[in-house]
């Protein structure tokens, strides 16, 4: 814990991977959502 408060580069290097994770998992469920609930995806 102190590592990431004593390197703030380290501590947004590792929120941003996170981040991405969290956005590539949230994406292929959300795809699932709208498949089967019949919506369109979002534009864009």
């Amino acid at each position: 814990m102190r590592t990431y408060l004593d390197d703030p580069a380290e501590l947004d290097a590792v929120l941003a991977r996170g981040a991405a994770h969290a956005r590539e998992i949230a994406s292929a469920t959300l795809a699932d959502v709208y498949t089967k609930v019949g919506f369109l995806p979002p534009a864009g």
